[in-house]
């Protein structure tokens, strides 16, 4: 309960700012995806959440990008 101050203020400013904000967890699945994301990259949160990030690596840095994750 102590934390929902935090939580709340965190939400707010992840959600105005200008910049995407996505965190993806350690096997690339998107688990935060802020409105400057979706107005860069053209999906709503419900479309990118739990997607892996190959849905906004372009197809020829995908191999290179998932080598660096694995390192």
């Amino acid at each position: 309960m102590g934390d929902e101050p935090q939580a709340d203020l965190r939400d707010r400013l992840v959600d105005a700012c200008p910049d995407a904000i996505i965190y993806a967890d350690r096997e690339g699945r998107i688990r935060l995806w802020n409105g400057s994301a979706t107005r860069i990259f053209g999906f709503t949160a419900a479309e990118a959440l739990g997607q892996s990030l190959d849905l906004i690596v372009p197809e020829g840095l995908r191999a290179r990008h998932w080598r660096a994750m694995a390192r």
